[in-house]
């Protein structure tokens, strides 16, 4: 079976508030909410902190979408089926999902400063 490789960037606040992108790239049989808790235990975050993807609108900015199950995991990647790529999100505190940070914002934005 061939690999179906889909690429994630992790944007995260380090323990100093630095700004932060972890890139990787899966294969589609790796993508699940708990490979995605794994992912952001790699960079010092918890399964209870709160993971959140971006949801692009044809127009605008989008608003952040929280994952916390296999079947968030499951609509994010059926959203992305085309792109293969995702943007993640990764906070100890919840944030303002109604605005998300913009392509041609800093690379990592506090949308809860947007």
């Amino acid at each position: 079976m061939a690999m179906e490789i889909w690429n994630f960037n992790l944007y995260y606040k380090d323990e100093n508030q630095q700004h932060k992108v972890l890139e990787a790239s899966l294969d589609r049989t790796d993508v699940s909410y708990y490979d995605l808790v794994r992912m952001i235990e790699g960079v010092g975050f918890k399964a209870i902190d709160l993971l959140y993807h971006r949801k692009k609108y044809p127009r605008g900015r989008g608003h952040l979408v929280h994952i916390n199950n296999d079947s968030h995991v499951s609509k994010m990647i059926s959203e992305y089926n085309n792109e293969k790529k995702v943007q993640l999100y990764v906070y100890k505190e919840r944030v303002n999902i109604d605005v998300a940070p913009s392509d041609t914002h800093v690379r990592m934005m506090d949308p809860l400063q947007a």
